[in-house]
């Protein structure tokens, strides 16, 4: 059973906006190494909200369900007290007899209010955490296309090799497509060797 309170609320959605990505204009320019970081910064944070959901989900559950048991409760007593009490019962439009009702039960009322604003806060709490693991999974979308335009750079020849290879470590060792290994060298050695 998870009801989160007011400050919990507070402490989780300061968490949230920490949780915030952005990608790099140029991620060729960051390097390849800086490209494997952002993924598995935005997959950690994935990972984290996707736990606050699951917490958020039984929370609105718990909240929904302490309303439907307030309100039903409070429904059968207006409705008992319009059908048993005569002075209520006398009154001459139904509006009436449910203003007066609630009048008698005004404490049930205001604990419905209540339970009503709480479950609303649950709901509003969690459609914020699926915003943001929603715009999380955006940026992983995001950084896949980034991939790609460098994948497709590559091919039609815009990217060169030499320029990925000061992103990669200093004589880092890359199997060509015909299944030879290839020792990178540094843009900077490749200049001097020129």
């Amino acid at each position: 059973m998870i009801k989160l309170t007011e400050v919990e609320y507070t402490k989780n959605l300061e968490e949230l906006e920490t949780l915030k990505v952005s990608l790099d204009k140029d991620p060729v320019a960051q390097g390849l190494s800086a490209i494997n970081e952002k993924i598995a910064d935005i997959q950690a944070k994935k990972d984290r909200v996707s736990n606050l959901l699951v917490e958020a989900l039984a929370n609105k559950c718990e909240y929904e369900k302490k309303y439907d048991t307030t309100k039903t409760s409070l429904d059968l007593e207006r409705s008992k007290e319009i059908v048993t009490d005569t002075d209520i019962k006398n009154l001459k439009s139904d509006s009436a007899r449910q203003a007066a009702a609630n009048v008698k039960l005004n404490q049930k009322c205001l604990d419905n209010h209540a339970d009503l604003l709480e479950f609303m806060t649950a709901e509003s709490y969690l459609k914020c955490i699926y915003q943001i693991y929603n715009n999380l999974c955006s940026a992983q979308e995001n950084l896949s296309r980034q991939i790609s335009v460098i994948q497709m750079g590559i091919n039609i020849g815009e990217i060169r090799r030499e320029d990925l290879a000061p992103l990669m470590p200093r004589y880092a060792k890359v199997k060509e497509p015909t299944g030879v290994e290839v020792k990178l060298k540094t843009k900077e050695e490749n200049e001097w060797n020129s």
